[in-house]
């Protein structure tokens, strides 16, 4: 044995037998370690309640939404491979389709290394496409541009139309945690991953709609359940919003940047159920009503695009969907149409 260990063991005995013999110590030690357990465990609670850093499962990140960023998609594709150029085929083939052109792009980089991969270089695939039926081999196609637009439509036919429309959501099919297939594991990558991209790309913009002042609060496309007027329901009455039919916790933004004044989290809220208003600029302000769940509190403020809430069937409601209400200098009252604000 060294010197060095014994002078270890030594010292290692003297401080063990002066923390045992030694009330004192043996009180201060207990004191700090209670310290410290408070501490963490006030860190665990604030980390939980921020729901700026955490989605839905809890997973460390979060997705913005903003206009389309043509300048940060160039620079990137032009970076990324096969991509370069194709800029104008991923926004035109996901205006086609229906989906959020940073969505694709995003997967399209995930899932090719920034247009790098055999997949891509060889077969025109940049979606990780597999053949029918067996699914055991890459689809190949004759042109890039080809493979983008069957991408999409996958994407479209098999996700968005079913109502995965989050990236989350997505994740849970295109890239199941988990699955036989991924032995590495590496499907656990594929939503911090695909929302990093798109923050990088500029944000998801499937909600944004004209000069970035008030956009569409939930994903397109859909059809309104609802107009604005008078409506033959218990009898016929005048409705003061719109309604959105949405599938049950698709998420719903701030249609423009304000403060919140009402987050109505428990009861029926005067038959709004679970509802957010948020003022605006001009004595405007915007009503969101029978969600599932709300995701701000009374005297936030939230940005143009910001997730406030999610779709749900609370109040008076015969199903999952958004009511969106536009009102004039008042909370509740003095309602108008909400369909020029937000461009439909």
């Amino acid at each position: 044995m060294s010197v060095s260990d014994t002078g270890k063991q030594i010292a290692s005995a003297i401080v063990t037998k002066a923390i045992f013999s030694n009330p004192t110590v043996l009180l201060v030690g207990l004191i700090i370690s209670i310290i410290f357990l408070i501490i963490m465990l006030i860190a665990v609670a604030a980390s939980a309640l921020n729901p700026n850093q955490q989605n839905e499962e809890g997973t460390s990140y979060s997705i913005i939404y903003g206009p389309l960023d043509r300048d940060k998609i160039d620079s990137i594709l032009k970076e990324s491979g096969v991509f370069d150029g194709k800029t104008d085929v991923f926004i035109e083939t996901a205006k086609r389709h229906n989906i959020d052109p940073v969505l694709l792009i995003a997967i399209a980089l995930h899932e090719t290394g920034y247009g790098t991969s055999n997949a891509v270089i060889k077969k025109n695939n940049p979606g990780g496409i597999m053949m029918p039926p067996s699914y055991s081999e890459l689809r190949a196609y004759p042109s890039l541009d080809a493979g983008i637009e069957d991408m999409a439509k996958n994407l479209y036919d098999n996700y968005i139309a079913i109502g995965l429309v989050t990236i989350p959501q997505i994740g849970t099919k295109y890239a199941p945690i988990g699955a036989d297939n991924d032995p590495t594991g590496s499907n656990a990558n594929w939503v911090p991953s695909i929302t990093n991209i798109a923050t990088q790309l500029g944000g998801l913009t499937i909600n944004y709609f004209g000069d970035g002042k008030w956009i569409v609060p939930v994903p397109k496309p859909f059809t309104l359940s609802s107009d604005y007027g008078w409506r033959d329901f218990g009898g016929g009455e005048f409705h003061n919003g719109i309604d959105i039919p949405k599938p049950a916790g698709t998420p719903i933004v701030a249609a423009s940047s304000g403060k919140v004044v009402v987050a109505v989290k428990s009861g029926e809220g005067g038959g709004f159920g679970l509802h957010v208003v948020i003022e605006h600029s001009g004595g405007v302000y915007s009503l969101y009503g029978h969600m599932s769940s709300v995701k701000v509190n009374v005297g936030d403020t939230v940005q143009t695009g910001q997730q406030i809430g999610a779709v749900g069937n609370t109040g008076r409601s015969t199903g999952n969907h958004l009511h969106f209400q536009i009102n004039l200098n008042s909370i509740y009252q003095n309602h108008t149409d909400p369909k020029p604000y937000i461009g439909l």
